[in-house]
């Protein structure tokens, strides 16, 4: 057995707990309007644009990526890190970014293409920089994940405040943000954003499920 199909037996059972958790918690805080359309930006495996897919809130779920390692067969799209994504303005009520704008070599840039594609609100989940131990430790932990699939690995994290500067200075609204961590070493956060005016709401904090 090859080290890829080792990493992925050994991972299997991870991924779609961690799925499953992410997707119940979107279900209950973020998708819950009626005929949503929804873009899974940097979708990865696939695993969380599929389950989303199966949402009855949600009638179309596409997600796109600068690699194809898919192993769900969801509506997916292939485009080049730093060029244009293939969709037209406003084409989605949510586009997510999930643990991705570390991976771009400029994140602004994507966050851009976002924007251009998204008419209602972005939903970002990003690890954030509290330490530098816990830096190296998502260091480490990005680059055994990733590399394999041929994922770029700038490795561009930031605090939580350089995220919120970035969002600010690009006009998007700031409506709701949650504390979110998979792993002890790790603080995850949610940004759910509108694409207009500036404002930070009120932090929220998601219980342990």
């Amino acid at each position: 057995m090859g080290l890829n199909a080792l990493l992925d037996k050994m991972l299997v059972g991870r991924n779609e707990r961690k799925t499953t958790k992410v997707a119940s918690f979107c279900d209950v805080n973020i998708l819950v309007e009626n005929g949503l359309t929804v873009l899974d930006l940097g979708c990865g495996n696939g695993l969380f644009c599929d389950a989303i897919s199966k949402f009855s809130s949600v009638s179309r779920a596409v997600g796109a990526d600068v690699v194809d390692y898919r192993k769900k067969p969801i509506d997916f799209q292939l485009f080049r890190e730093g060029e244009r994504i293939p969709f037209d303005d406003k084409s989605f009520d949510y586009t997510f970014i999930m643990e991705v704008l570390h991976h771009s070599d400029d994140p602004e840039r994507l966050l851009k293409e976002a924007v251009r594609v998204t008419r209602g609100s972005l939903v970002i989940f990003e690890d954030v920089v509290t330490s530098r131990s816990r830096l190296l430790f998502m260091y480490g932990l990005d680059i055994l994940m990733n590399i394999r699939h041929g994922v770029n690995l700038p490795l561009n994290f930031r605090s939580e405040n350089e995220w919120i500067q970035i969002f600010e200075q690009m006009n998007l609204l700031i409506r709701n943000t949650y504390d979110y961590s998979f792993y002890p070493p790790q603080r995850s956060r949610v940004f759910v954003l509108d694409v207009n005016d500036v404002c930070l709401s009120k932090d929220r904090v998601v219980p342990d499920t």
